[in-house]
């Protein structure tokens, strides 16, 4: 039986101290505190049990959605003491269960958001630099040969076909690949001109997202997005939906963003 006595006013310290407590961060003397205080109090040894609670809710949700080690450190930082530690108060985290007050139902919200938002990144597929990685491997088989004026090639990821860059810009289509990464299928298309060569990888199925720290630029009114990682340049947009990816090394990006946003004429769909 829930004895739903009105427990006492719990101060932002009080949260601090619960939250330390069953994360096992509590000093010893304050540890014994809040122990001794639970052993006298109940509405306070169950505000202290519903903090045990959501703390292994959070712990049972990362480890059964396989979240890194980094988002626990993320969900543990989510918990109220964090900001009054640094003598920041924020709104108390005290809500109404069975009518007994709750100072952890803010950070088990919180938790779960983050762990829930890492579902989502984990099973939304590759990062773009993962992705970027394809054009660095050998090509595995040769591109079907096209007419010299034909602005496309014949392969092609679902609806987008890769375009032929050799009639207009001297780069020719020499191997391709397919691989699985992270779970989606992609292929990569190798070009290669005076010596250097260039990859340009389609992933299937829905866009990824474009990697935070790149720098954004328009070519022929399509948005294309750039940066560099290892020496090489990459550049990544969209056609029909789909992430495309162009890197290569010692290639100036200016060519890079051009080829990145060639329409053949409206050719090559977007």
């Amino acid at each position: 039986m829930v004895v739903s006595n009105e427990p006492p006013d719990l101060t932002a310290e009080d949260e601090a101290d619960l939250v330390a407590f069953v994360d096992g961060r509590l000093e010893p003397e304050r540890r014994a505190l809040v122990e001794q205080r639970a052993a006298k109090d109940p509405a306070y040894r169950s505000a202290l049990r519903n903090q045990e609670f959501g703390r292994n809710a959070v712990v049972t949700a990362t480890e059964a959605t396989g979240a890194p080690l980094a988002l626990k450190a993320r969900v543990e930082e989510l918990g109220p003491a964090r900001g009054r530690r640094q003598g920041v108060r924020g709104p108390s985290a005290r809500t109404r269960l069975g009518g007994i007050r709750w100072p952890a139902a803010g950070v088990v919200a919180g938790a779960f958001a983050v762990v829930l938002a890492a579902i989502v990144i984990v099973g939304g597929g590759p990062g773009i630099e993962d992705v970027a990685v394809a054009a660095e491997r050998a090509p595995r088989a040769p591109v079907a040969a096209v007419p010299p004026t034909s602005k496309l090639l014949k392969e092609r990821v679902e609806e987008v076909n890769f375009p032929n860059y050799a009639g207009k810009f001297g780069w020719k289509a020499v191997g391709q690949r397919t691989d699985k990464i992270d779970g989606r299928a992609t292929r990569t298309v190798f070009y290669e001109k005076n010596g250097k060569r260039i990859g340009y990888t389609v992933v299937a199925g829905a866009a990824l997202d474009e990697p935070g720290d790149a720098k954004q630029a328009t070519r022929e009114g399509t948005v294309l997005w750039t940066y560099r990682s290892d020496g090489r340049d990459i550049v990544t947009w969209r056609r029909s939906s789909h992430t495309c990816v162009l890197s290569g090394k010692a290639v100036p990006r200016s060519e890079l963003l051009n080829l990145a946003a060639w329409k053949g004429m409206g050719a090559v769909a977007f």
